[in-house]
């Protein structure tokens, strides 16, 4: 039956979902809910998270400083190696770059559950609350002025998961399972403590990170990655959150040097406070798109109450 399930489930953005969505209510109206019936709603969905940092950039050049890429699973460090496909076992977790002579680094990374692996595996129920398979965070130390910084990095995640009918202890599925891939390009601004801040800094003064959504399906409303997955007839929204992140002032988009996309208010990412560890939660989740037939009762049953009150 799950083989079944993952050979017919086919998973895409969310980007034309409005339209999407407006052409079944059309399609409701006209024809009504004489549609062949879809199977049942999957009331629960094993899930498997993986991430790492697949390129990252410094800017700046300085003999006493550098930055470099770690791996997790290794404890290697990879000073000059700054590009390499994803492969969750052998991807960074963390990039760091500051002075060399042992005084503090700053550093930036992924991790997932308790921090001591390089996958999560977990449990969803359709229309329940997002369950938290991680974080991302900044340690963002006060550094010399002349030394090497981040300047770009790219964030790869994969999420593989498998519909079921009962909830249970998860299993995690296997690479051939339903599979989404979403890579953020991220350009990173080390600002000047100067009190020449960008606007909403908590701090003398934030950082900033921009991230690249403009392919991910992100949607501004709720802060939410999204994508429409449709399993067995029905169609399901599946959801990211990474805590924090949202629109940032157009002051912090210059700072970070990236141009707004044409038709944005603004750019997409975070400011992290100075001198402090910077910790943002990610967290998954899924829920159940009304079908047309659900839909066109529900018109019908709307229809049939304004009746009700004319009368």
């Amino acid at each position: 039956m799950m083989k079944d399930c993952e050979m017919v489930a086919k998973m895409k953005t969310t980007q034309p979902l409005v339209k999407r969505a407006a052409w079944l209510g059309l399609g409701a109206m006209l024809f009504g809910s004489g549609q062949a019936l879809a199977s049942p709603i999957f009331p629960f969905w094993d899930f498997r998270v993986e991430a790492g940092f697949t390129t990252f950039a410094g800017e700046g050049a300085s003999s006493s400083s550098s930055i470099v890429g770690e791996d997790l699973t290794s404890g290697l460090v990879d000073p000059d190696d700054t590009s390499q496909p994803f492969d969750a076992d052998d991807d960074w977790q963390t990039i760091s770059w500051g002075p060399t002579d042992g005084a503090p680094r700053s550093s930036i990374g992924v991790e997932l559950g308790d921090g001591s692996g390089t996958n999560f595996v977990g449990q969803l129920q359709t229309g329940g609350p997002l369950v938290t398979t991680g974080n991302v965070f900044h340690q963002n130390n006060v550094l010399p002025g002349n030394g090497v910084t981040l300047d770009t990095a790219s964030l790869v995640t994969q999420i593989f998961i498998v519909p079921r009918l009962a909830a249970g202890s998860p299993v995690a599925p296997p690479d051939s399972a339903l599979e989404d891939t979403i890579s953020l390009s991220i350009n990173f601004e080390e600002t000047s403590n100067n009190n020449s801040c960008v606007a909403g800094s908590s701090t003398n003064c934030d950082d900033v990170f921009v991230v690249n959504v403009k392919d991910e399906a992100f949607n501004r409303s709720t802060g939410l990655i999204e994508r429409l997955i449709s399993v067995g007839g029905n169609d399901y929204i599946a959801s990211v959150k990474i805590e924090g992140l949202g629109e940032l002032g157009t002051d912090a988009c210059a700072e970070a040097e990236v141009t707004i996309e044409p038709g944005e208010p603004t750019c997409i990412g975070l400011l992290t406070g100075e001198g402090q560890s910077n910790v943002f939660t990610t967290s998954v989740g899924i829920r159940a798109v009304p079908a047309p037939g659900t839909l066109a009762l529900l018109g019908l049953g709307l229809l049939a109450l304004a009746r009700r009150r004319r009368s």
